[in-house]
């Protein structure tokens, strides 16, 4: 769940209003205890406006971001947040390329004193601007002067403390096609950027508010949850340009469309497989047939009846489990390469999804029609006399 303000607002004149939560952060703070001490939110965490629309008066075109020789540069956006953004933000997102520390302590590190002066970038700019983990890089701003109306350039050295791929509420890629990246670094070293606009990070612009459900709320207590968003909708009633993204909106239609797919590729299973029970039962009445002789050998051998029906019944279900399993995983591996296509074109952590209900329809209709297929015709061989099943081929 998110408590989120619109981007820069132009006005006329060239001026702008940058709407905030900075004003309501205590006020939000408090919802967000009060429910953490029920046990329905589990942490929360802020991010803060990019750094050029914090400025305001920043010159359009954006943060650049260049190596120390300043040949290539590359925009930017750049964004302060608080060190448990990504234990708050939706988990599978997070791709890390290399790091100087390990996943967890990413955002942490920032606000170390080895990291202070660090930021987490994109894995594109590696190979795009020849940075890595001791390369240290530029943020150069275009300012302008509110009384003299002057540009002037400046900058900030800082060092890439990670190269991500992917993070969640961000743009991180490898890819060229995805511009106008981020940089994240702390909300002290976003005050540092703001150029003493700011006096101090209770100042700073605020863009979002993140708060984690517990999954216990999340899977039982849809009402404690509807409670919160009207709690947050009162705490922001009198901001303009902000309200409350509720994640449950966004996922319940999908939840409800991927539950009719499940159901309707289980019932096309079970369908096919109907048919195919068609074809097995054609097949067995031939292969009794064609075995009469073989069958009435072994009851003469002393062979019960009980054991030649167990026989063809699992005849039966081996090829009609076996061939259904070499369809399925066919169907696995053409699956799992559309799904890992689509993470590449999208660079969206698409989970791969194992159909256990396909997998549980396909074992119990083998079952089911291996034993139908199978003991009709057994049972009408089983009937005769071993001299009358001899008297059939001869």
């Amino acid at each position: 769940m998110v408590v989120t303000t619109r981007f820069f607002q132009p006005l006329a004149g060239g001026n702008g209003y940058l709407p905030s939560l900075h004003s309501k952060a205590f006020d939000l703070e408090t919802v967000a205890a009060e429910y953490a001490q029920k046990g329905i939110v589990e942490g929360s965490a802020w991010l803060t406006h990019d750094v050029e629309d914090a400025l305001l008066n920043a010159k359009s075109g954006g943060t650049q971001m260049t190596n120390i020789g300043q040949l290539w540069k590359r925009t930017q956006d750049v964004i302060g947040v608080t060190p448990n953004l990504f234990d708050t933000a939706l988990p599978g997102f997070l791709h890390v390329s290399e790091s100087a520390v390990s996943a967890s302590q990413l955002l942490p590190f920032l606000y170390s004193s080895t990291g202070s002066g660090t930021g987490i970038v994109g894995t594109l700019y590696k190979s795009d601007l020849g940075l890595s983990l001791k390369e240290e890089a530029l943020l150069s701003f275009t300012m302008r002067d509110e009384r003299s109306e002057r540009e002037f350039v400046t900058a900030h050295r800082f060092y890439p403390s990670a190269f991500l791929d992917a993070a969640p509420a961000f743009k991180f890629s490898p890819f060229p096609a995805v511009r106008d990246q981020t940089v994240l670094v702390s909300l002290p070293a976003f005050l540092d950027l703001a150029n003493g606009r700011y006096e101090s990070v209770e100042e700073l612009p605020l863009r979002a508010f993140l708060l984690k459900i517990s999954s216990t709320t999340l899977k039982s207590s849809s009402g404690s949850i509807d409670a919160l968003v009207a709690d947050l909708e009162n705490a922001i009633a009198d901001l303009d340009a902000t309200y409350v993204w509720d994640y449950r909106a966004a996922t319940a239609p999908l939840e409800s469309s991927a539950r009719a797919l499940a159901y309707v590729f289980t019932f096309t299973t079970v369908i096919a497989m109907a048919v195919c029970f068609f074809s097995l039962t054609s097949s067995m009445f031939t292969n009794v047939h064609e075995q009469s002789k073989e069958i009435a050998v072994l009851r003469a051998l002393g062979l019960s009846k009980g054991a030649l029906y167990r026989l063809f019944v699992h005849e039966a279900f081996v090829l009609v489990l076996a061939s259904s399993l070499l369809g399925f995983s066919m169907g696995m591996v053409v699956s799992y390469t559309m799904t890992a296509q689509q993470i590449l074109f999208t660079q969206l952590p698409i989970p791969f999804a194992f159909p256990w209900q396909v997998l549980i329809a396909v074992v119990l209709a083998s079952v089911l029609f291996a034993f139908l297929a199978s003991f009709y015709p057994i049972y009408r061989l089983m009937q005769l006399r071993v001299v009358q099943i001899f008297r059939i081929l001869s």
